[in-house]
């Protein structure tokens, strides 16, 4: 839904999706599919779920290294009493530290981490304002972008690190040889030099 309006959310697109924990497995493969494609995401999360384990393991730690375009919210502290809403804000955090989540606290960049309940309008307008500060950074693609090329060096540096050395690995060195080696050629020029030799060779030791 477009947001159009005087606060600050103009360009602001937000996309509803479905829940990640749902039992039709359609719904899993398009929370997959969307995660790679938006430029940040809210998790809207509640006292009784906030710390499911799905959540936790299937998207907030293996999405750790998108901190900075991820908001983290905490719905229905309406249903908490006296302090305990504080107290669930802390676990969540905690949560997120274990999941290697950097926290934007004291100026840090890092993820938004807000609690609000949507029946009573308390602590919407916090999000209404980081979401504004956020759409008026003009960078989270930016943002975004840096998250992925980080993730995909992670995902490549077993390739390039061997014995605790940043190097190729044995196996890539010899595919890499194998396939510059065929690249430029040299492959077909070792057969035929093979050939030749194996020719003279024949014709040398012939028997008259």
């Amino acid at each position: 839904t477009p947001a159009r309006d005087a606060t600050g959310l103009d360009g602001l697109v937000l996309l509803d999706l479905p829940d990640h924990d749902s039992a039709q497995t359609g719904h899993r493969e398009q929370v997959d599919r969307l995660l790679g494609l938006v430029d940040a995401v809210i998790w809207v999360v509640d006292p009784e779920k906030y710390a499911d384990a799905v959540l936790h393991e299937r998207y907030l730690r293996p999405l750790a290294g998108y901190a900075e375009v991820t908001f983290v919210v905490l719905n229905q502290i309406d249903r908490l009493p006296g302090d305990a809403a504080d107290q669930v804000v802390d676990d969540l955090r905690r949560l997120l530290d274990d999941d290697g989540m950097a926290l934007g606290e004291h100026g840090e960049p890092g993820a938004t981490v807000l609690a609000l309940s949507a029946a009573t309008g308390a602590g919407v307008g916090e999000l209404r304002d980081a979401l504004a500060r956020f759409v008026a950074d003009h960078d989270a693609a930016d943002r975004r972008l840096a998250a992925d090329v980080d993730a995909a060096a992670a995902r490549l540096r077993p390739v390039y690190t061997a014995q605790g050395r940043v190097t190729l690995t044995a196996q890539a060195r010899r595919t890499f040889d194998e396939r510059l080696a065929e690249a430029v050629g040299a492959a077909a020029t070792g057969r035929t030099a093979e050939h030749d030799w194996l020719r003279h060779a024949e014709r040398a030791c012939a028997t008259p």
